[in-house]
Formats: structure tokens, sequence, C-alpha cells
């Protein structure tokens, strides 16, 4: 089985209290985007999962792809084993959820692999032990994610248009960044909380101007990027949203569009 796994962003972030598990709550409108790593799935008889990717990312063991397969292999335990080939192109480090994403697709392929019918409870419940995106990357779209980022609602998809997405060569790692966060709020007074609202109602509106000005993302008030850009989660990638036609501007700037899904199968062979 082939799948496509794909980024996401954070159109708006509001980051809220610390909770005693040591995570944030969250209130974050999050979009698939066509930017995708493909995860091949395939049936060995060893009873045992390897992972292979592309580029050197990690230990196979701490891969969130590896983890995946082996929530799944607890839950079932099945007379075989799986090799998960990964072929990465969305950045490490950048904010957009590859290895979440990448696990997400995983869980989705093992569960139409074993057609283990898993209750959207279920998925979330299994996505949500890898990592605060993966539920979010599991059913993609535009959605409102509350909690650590598992309590999803469903919005209308996106009006025609084009995310411009700026790279460089730095990597943020996500819980400095809420540490920083974490010291700055203790000194400075939070004033944002209709922003998800406003945002939200700026995606219905349909209108991709008033839309790209009322993304925002709380990390930005401790990590400054250019004027019309937005962080793309914890970063380091920024984006912008754009309603003309571009073609891929450089290296560094990637032109991608909204998915209304976080996992495609694009090949469903299975032996």
């Amino acid at each position: 089985m082939i799948l496509k796994s794909f980024a996401k962003i954070n159109l708006g972030l509001e980051i809220k209290e610390k909770r005693t598990d040591g995570f944030h709550n969250l209130n974050t409108i999050m979009q698939s985007v066509s930017l995708f790593d493909l995860i091949k799935i395939s049936k060995i008889s060893l009873n045992k999962i390897f992972v292979e990717c592309n580029k050197n990312v990690c230990k196979m063991e701490e891969n969130l792809a590896y983890k995946a397969a082996k929530i799944i292999f607890d839950l079932i335990n099945p007379n075989f084993g799986i090799k998960i080939d990964i072929q990465k192109n969305i950045p490490t480090g950048a904010g957009l959820g590859g290895g979440s994403s990448n696990a997400a697709a995983v869980i989705f392929g093992m569960n139409k692999i074993l057609n283990l019918n898993f209750s959207k409870n279920k998925t979330i419940e299994i996505c949500e032990k890898l990592g605060s995106d993966v539920p979010f990357c599991y059913f993609g779209g535009t959605m409102l994610c509350r909690g650590k980022g598992e309590i999803l609602s469903k919005i209308n998809s996106l009006p025609e248009c084009q995310f411009l997405l700026k790279f460089d060569n730095q990597k943020n790692y996500t819980k400095n960044l809420f540490k920083q966060f974490d010291d700055f709020i203790d000194n400075n007074l939070k004033n944002d909380k209709f922003k998800i609202k406003i945002l939200k109602d700026a995606i219905l509106s349909g209108n991709i101007d008033k839309l790209s000005k009322k993304c925002f993302n709380d990390f930005e008030k401790i990590i400054k990027i250019p004027h019309s850009w937005h962080l793309t989660g914890s970063g380091s990638a920024i984006f912008k949203i754009v309603n003309k036609n571009y073609i891929n501007l450089n290296k560094n700037i990637l032109v991608c569009k909204p998915v209304n899904y976080g996992v495609e199968i694009i090949e469903n062979n299975w032996n």
C-alpha cells in the first residue's frame, strides 16, 4: 500500500493555560496542504517492524511511523511483519507536522489493510498517544482543534487559494518554544480570546484577503517574522496565503494548495 501523508499549517494558533500533564490547552485552526511525504507499507514474513527513510531523520525506534505501527501490532498481534518506506519531502523541524502525518498515514493504512474499522473516537485515542498533531493529520482538511489538539471540529473548506511556504535551515524545537512562551506570558497579559472566532468567520466568508489578514500565531509574540507572513505552527517555516496563480518561485519558497484530507491512498496492493 502506498499513501500520501500531507503537511499541515496552523492558520491560527492560540496557546492557552498549561495543563497538569505538562501540555498546553490550544485553540487552533489547522489546514492540510498539498506538500506530502510518500509512505509505502509492505508485508514481510518476519514478525517485526522495519522503517527505512530517504533522509536520516532519527533512529528507527524513535520514528513516529514505527511507533504508530507498534501500537497497532500491540493491539492485534499479527502473524506477519511490515516494512515501512518513507520518502520525505516535508522538511523536518519546520512546524509542518511531517512526522505526525507519517504516523497518521501508518494508522490509516493499517486500519484499511487489516479491516480494523476503528471508530473515530478509537482512532483519536490511538493518534493522540503519538502526538498532539496526529489526530488532525489523520482526518485533515480544515478543522478547529482544541485541548491538546485532539478535540476536532470540521470547518468549511477554504476557497480556492495558494500558500507560499518559505523555508530556512533552522529547526525550531516545540518544547523549547513553549518554555519561552510561558516565560513571556508570565510578564505579559493575553488579550486574544476572540481571534480564533474572527479567523473562523473569515474562513466562512470565503474572502481570501480577509482570511490572510486574520491569520495569527501566538508564537509570533516571541519570534519575529516578516510582515504578512505567519509561522506554520512552531515553525521555522512561514507561510503566506495568496489568491494568485504562482509557480514555484525558488528553492526556498514552495507553492502549494489546501487539501481536504490528511491521508490519501494512491495504491492499494496488499499481499
